[in-house]
């Protein structure tokens, strides 16, 4: 929420919730068609909320590395 908080507030057209529960498998590629459909519907006023929920049984869990790459390339995505 911190990082939320960070960025300026303003309202979008579209907000997108994507939540995953240890969803290192898919997160890239919902992600991917998520974006492709808003193309398709030519959307680009929008905000992307990915809300993913520790999994502290996989040690090796790399959702936090995606969700932090996939922020860093497209600014209208939260984390």
């Amino acid at each position: 929420m911190a990082e939320y908080l960070k960025g300026e507030i303003r309202q979008s057209s579209l907000t997108v919730l994507m939540p995953f529960f240890g969803g290192t498998e898919n997160i890239q590629n919902s992600y991917d068609a998520v974006i492709r459909a808003l193309s398709i519907a030519e959307i680009t006023d929008y905000e992307l909320f990915i809300l993913t929920v520790a999994n502290n049984d996989r040690g090796n869990d790399s959702t936090p590395a995606i969700v932090t790459n996939i922020i860093r390339d497209n600014p209208q995505v939260r984390h």
